[in-house]
C-alpha cells in the first residue's frame, strides 16, 4: 500500500491544473497524492 502525501499549489497562474503537474504525477505515482487544504507539503511558483 502506497503511503498518501497531501499536497497543496500556492500562488500558480489562473486555470492552473494542479492533477495534470508533472511533480504531481510523480508524486502520485510513488507515493498516492493528493491535494489537500490541509497539506503535508506546500509547492510555490514566482
Amino acid at each position: 500500500m502506497k503511503k498518501k502525501v497531501k499536497i497543496a499549489y500556492c500562488d500558480y497562474w489562473t486555470g492552473f491544473d494542479a492533477e495534470n503537474d508533472f511533480i504531481f504525477k510523480c508524486l502520485d505515482k510513488f507515493y498516492g497524492a493528493e491535494i489537500s487544504k490541509s497539506p503535508d507539503f506546500i509547492l510555490y511558483s514566482c
